[in-house]
């Protein structure tokens, strides 16, 4: 973080600090491997591609929705349990990267504006709250998600002793 402020200085200085400039910036974090944990609160609301991506961050602050013009957030190669529950909040999210992010356990509700998922590898990824536009023009990738049982409104598994047994004979399943 500390590394963050003196980049900030340092464009100040030379007069280099622009909405355009953050809004090309696609990380602030460096060096990337040691970032535990940081705030976004000194992060501009202009800031439209974010990555943290092969980070040590575990958890993303639940302040992540303030950024309202985010259209990128890559946050692949993490050690992550899940995302914050106002994602749906982030109106301009285009693109969510969470490839390999093998300690995710689940998707919250995802803005409407989100066109492409990249969620393979999340080997502990359970349960996706929603995929807006699955069926139109949204691009997913939840290859070798080995846990996901269920993405609500699309499909949830459940053991088979959970069915009712009646329903199984209705079908001809049971003899």
């Amino acid at each position: 973080i500390l590394r963050m402020h003196l980049i900030q200085l340092s464009l100040k200085k030379f007069n280099l600090l622009s909405t355009k400039l953050w809004q090309s910036i696609e990380s602030w974090i460096l060096p990337r491997k040691n970032v535990i944990s940081f705030s976004l609160a000194s992060l501009p609301r202009s800031l439209e591609r974010l990555s943290l991506a092969h980070c040590s961050v575990a958890e993303i602050p639940s302040d992540l929705g303030a950024l309202s013009s985010l259209k990128h957030l890559d946050l692949s190669a993490t050690p992550i349990l899940n995302l914050p529950g106002n994602m749906k909040g982030l109106i301009m999210l285009q693109t969510l990267l969470v490839e390999g992010c093998a300690k995710l356990q689940a998707l919250p509700e995802l803005p409407a504006s989100l066109n492409s998922l990249e969620a393979g590898h999340c080997t502990s990824l359970k349960k996706v709250t929603n995929l807006p536009n699955i069926f139109t023009s949204m691009s997913k990738n939840l290859w070798d998600c080995k846990e996901l049982v269920e993405v609500e409104s699309l499909f949830e598994m459940k053991p088979l002793r959970n069915v009712d047994i009646e329903m199984i004979k209705n079908l001809g399943l049971f003899n």
